[in-house]
């Protein structure tokens, strides 16, 4: 099977929608929608339907330009944080290593540590929208990825979790992980898998 995703994470959705046509996903850090995406195969290959969300602006038009002629997918050119304001995006080298732009000032500091500064040197300015926005759009999510470089933990408090529970959520391994295990069990979830970059959950057994 060709995977677009960067752990295989394919296999991993494949097995709990059990080739489930027609779902409903929201991606929030889609990058170029092809490069390591979590939502290409679904969109492309069991005509899901949802949302791409992408701050970083060549990487929106990327988006822009593979789902110009597909109604069933809509895109839009924001950060996703804690709060609905404007935020200084931080963007990373070029080409697909850009995907490691961020809105994360601590997580920043940290790819200087480990690559050198390789960010422009000056950030730009996008629009921040809780998840808890993006998820409201819909009536019922099953898959919710979020790939956020460095804010993903607060990207998920930023959901109400009463409200909006996605059948199967994936986040980037970019928290303590006891942070998460505990996010994971006061908001109802529980870890369905994990592979080297992602652990993905879902709501108790009861409520499936």
């Amino acid at each position: 099977m060709f995977t677009y995703s960067q752990y295989g994470e394919e296999e991993i959705l494949l097995n709990f929608f059990e080739q489930k046509q027609g779902g409903v996903i929201v991606d929030v850090g889609a990058c170029d929608g092809l490069t390591y995406s979590n939502s290409r195969f679904l969109i492309h290959h069991l005509a899901w339907r949802g949302l791409l969300v992408e701050p970083h602006p060549e990487f929106f038009s990327n988006l822009e330009r593979l789902y110009e002629n597909d109604d069933n997918v809509s895109i839009r050119n924001v950060a996703c944080f804690d709060e609905e304001t404007t935020v200084d995006f931080h963007i990373f080298s070029e080409g697909i290593d850009s995907c490691a732009s961020t809105i994360s000032e601590e997580f920043k500091q940290k790819m200087i540590g480990a690559y050198g500064d390789k960010f422009k040197k000056e950030p730009i300015k996008v629009q921040a929208v809780t998840l808890k926005s993006l998820l409201s759009e819909y009536d019922h999510v099953d898959f919710l990825s979020v790939d956020c470089e460095g804010v993903d933990m607060k990207v998920l408090r930023s959901n109400d979790w009463s409200k909006n529970r996605p059948s199967l959520v994936c986040v980037e391994h970019s928290m303590d992980e006891d942070e998460l295990k505990d996010f994971i069990q006061s908001i109802g979830y529980v870890e369905y898998a994990k592979n080297a970059g992602n652990t993905f959950f879902r709501p108790e057994p009861k409520e499936l």
